[in-house]
């Protein structure tokens, strides 16, 4: 960087030179001088011309030099020209006094103009070459000043850039520290988050390794969470949240990790050597802390709490399977009837092993083709006639058997396998059904269920256009099933999807009413064409008590709201007499009809459409497909 004391003293140094030598005034000023230097000069040649004494000429002579260097030092090449000029006209005029009057006495002064003129032109080259080198200097200090102005810049916007760097590490500092707690702290409650929690027991896990110490791990669920929310909105779902943490917190021992896996799920890990029966003591402790009354917005709240444990190193190697297993056994605790402590057991484990190699065969089946549908049919109560068929999935596996769809939709669900298998089973229904159609001619409703999994997809309805238009099959023709469960997530959401489908004129059917979070408010909110009440409800009707009452009153409120019924199930001549009693819309179930196969369903609808076959009536087609039709597996 250049010196600034140095810099200060050439600027001083041209400034002073550029006001002398580049004044306009001072230009003025040497025109002047220079004229009147050569009106001097020529006085001065009149004058030796007509004097005769050498002292005078001599005198004269040296003011002639001065005016000459004067002129070229002054105006460098316009007075090195004049000076030149005027010597030359007295050496010419000093010759020819000598040469046209003979006067021999003059003769020196011919070499005085002549001595001038190489002096002057010394002098004039000297001040060329000082003239340039001063051009030279007054370029490189522009160059420099540009320099040092451009330096001043940069330096001050490196300063600024310095400045946005400090600020900027700042703030990468403090969001690091953000994110490092967004990393393993849960916002809502400020306990660590999942991921903590696992990193807490992988550290605990190497230890133990090399102390040969064990732990325990305890998953937590609050009971019937969702009923706060739905009734008193997510708001104050997050307050009580809150409140159990910090009542959980305040009650653990200072040396157990609490934290929260997400929705009202917590976890705890017993980082102390304690036996089972002292760990069993200690959460019981927790669970009744739970009991204690809440006060959520003024409003007094009782919940409960489910507890499961796993222990390492007996339960677990690592912390997949210990998380696993407390939560296999807090689920075993639900099913139990909630509100309560359990500690994982082998036959727990047996049961995670089967669930293992029963989530591993699953995502296999479609593949090794060991998947198939079946179709119950549908009858009008009336008349008789065909409504449609329920699509039904079944699964025979070469290792496990004949599975249950009880068995095998749920852990679909989980590993959300349900998406893939159940666009399968939409496509290779409706491609049947297209297939059936075109071969039958004939108009019926095609029955498929919806998992709430399903539902959820971002590409759920851009997945069901496509396989309509791939397939053929109508809108009309299609009829979706969905059950209450389905509305757990965003009911908000779930409105929005089926009013898309009911736009395209697909059917939507609500099925299982009664038997999972049930609402007659539901019957309004939901765009829905049909309800199907459960078997549970058909069940009741050959009982003696007022339960086969029940029925009938949900037939006639459904069709106030405009929505047709069917009833899942009929199985007896006294449920069917019962239900045509009340005007229920349509019949599905074992007396009319089982789950067909291919080749059973290719009867039936032969034995419908054939003009020449027996009276087209249920007890003809029942004859004509036999007993061994359509077993349900």
């Amino acid at each position: 960087m250049p010196n600034r004391t140095d810099d200060n003293f050439l600027n001083r140094y041209f400034e002073k030179k550029e006001h002398l030598f580049e004044s306009k005034y001072m230009s003025y000023f040497k025109i002047v001088t220079c004229i009147l230097c050569l009106i001097i000069y020529l006085f001065i040649i009149v004058i030796e011309i007509r004097t005769t004494s050498d002292t005078v000429t001599g005198i004269l002579a040296q003011f002639q030099v001065m005016i000459s260097v004067y002129l070229v030092v002054s105006a460098v090449k316009n007075g090195y020209i004049i000076g030149v000029s005027i010597n030359v006209i007295q050496f010419l005029l000093v010759a020819v006094n000598v040469f046209s009057r003979g006067n021999v006495r003059s003769a020196p002064g011919m070499i005085l103009p002549i001595c001038t003129i190489i002096t002057i032109t010394i002098i004039y080259f000297f001040s060329k070459r000082l003239n340039q080198k001063y051009e030279e200097i007054k370029e490189q200090k522009e160059e420099l000043v540009t320099l040092y102005e451009e330096l001043a810049v940069t330096e001050g916007e490196l300063f600024n850039q310095n400045k946005q760097l400090l600020e900027y590490n700042q703030d990468m500092k403090e969001n690091e520290e953000k994110l490092n707690y967004l990393a393993f702290f849960d916002v809502l409650t400020e306990l660590p988050n999942r991921k903590m929690i696992i990193n807490r027991l992988d550290i605990l896990i190497t230890l133990s390794l090399e102390k040969k110490m064990k732990f325990a791990m305890i998953f937590i669920d609050l009971d019937n969470f969702k009923r706060i929310n739905d009734s008193m909105g997510h708001h104050a779902g997050d307050l009580l949240l809150q409140d159990v943490a910090l009542r959980l917190k305040a009650v653990i021992h200072t040396d157990d990790m609490l934290g929260r896996l997400g929705g009202d799920e917590f976890a705890l890990i017993i980082q102390r050597q304690l036996e089972e029966d002292e760990i069993l003591e200690y959460i019981e402790s927790l669970r009744k802390e739970i009991l204690h009354k809440f006060y959520i917005e003024n409003t007094e709240l009782t919940i409960s709490a489910s507890f499961g444990i796993s222990v390492y190193p007996r339960d677990g190697d690592n912390s997949t399977d210990l998380l696993k297993c407390s939560d296999t056994a807090m689920y075993k605790v639900k099913e139990d009837g909630k509100n309560g402590v359990q500690f994982f057991n082998k036959e727990m484990k047996d049961k995670i092993y089967m669930r293992m190699e029963l989530e591993k065969r699953l995502l296999a089946s479609i593949e090794n083709n060991e998947l198939y549908l079946v179709y119950q049919p549908q009858y009008c109560s009336d008349t008789k006639q065909l409504r449609g068929f329920e699509t039904l999935i079944r699964w025979n596996s070469p290792e496990l058997g004949f599975v249950s769809p009880v068995q095998f939709i749920p852990v679909a669900e989980e590993t959300k396998f349900i998406n893939y298998m159940g666009k399968w089973i939409l496509k290779t229904a409706c491609a049947k059904f297209k297939k059936l159609q075109d071969k039958y001619n004939f108009n019926a409703i095609l029955s498929v269920n919806i998992s709430a999994v399903q539902i959820m997809e971002p590409s759920f309805v851009q997945m069901i256009k496509g396989v309509l238009e791939e397939t053929g099959v109508h809108p009309y023709n299609l009829e979706i099933e969905i059950t209450e469960s389905i509305f757990i997530s965003s009911m908000e959401y779930v409105i929005g999807v089926l009013n898309e489908l009911k736009d395209m004129g697909i059917n939507i059917a609500l099925d299982d009413f009664g038997t999972g979070y049930s609402s007659l408010s539901y019957l309004q909110l939901l765009p829905i064409d049909t309800l199907k009440i459960d078997k549970v409800f058909i069940d009741s009707i050959v009982g003696k008590g007022l339960e086969k009452h029940i029925v009938g009153p949900i037939i006639s409120l459904v069709h106030q709201l405009d929505i047709s019924v069917v009833a899942e199930g009929v199985e007896n001549s006294i449920q069917l007499d019962y239900l045509k009693e009340q005007r229920c819309d349509c019949i599905q179930g074992y007396i009319w009809g089982k789950p067909l196969n291919d080749d059973d369903l290719n009867k039936l609808l032969f034995q419908l459409t054939s003009g020449n076959s027996k009276e087209n009536t249920v007890e003809s087609r029942q004859e004509l497909l036999g007993e061994s039709i359509g077993e349900a597996i």
